[in-house]
């Protein structure tokens, strides 16, 4: 039975993460389970997985920051 031990808790930051171009972010921080969404600008379209990301127990952010392409565009044509 252990009777005089300490519990080590080990926290790892996510790196810090930087606005892709055209696009603006809102940010928690960069520790573990806090996120951070992205909004493209006005015109642009986002690409990606995901408009929001969160930093993971082992310092990593579950996807990958998204893209805002595009510039002309106002709208998104829908094909049915």
């Amino acid at each position: 039975m252990l009777t005089n031990y300490k519990v080590l808790s080990i926290c790892l930051d996510c790196p810090v993460l930087r606005a892709p171009a055209n696009a603006l972010m809102n940010t928690q921080g960069i520790y573990e389970g806090l996120s951070t969404k992205f909004y493209c600008l006005d015109g642009y379209l986002m690409t990606g997985a995901s408009d929001t990301v969160v930093c993971r127990p082992d310092g990593t952010w579950d996807y990958r920051v998204p893209e805002c392409v595009g510039g002309k565009a106002k709208c998104l044509l829908l094909i049915d």
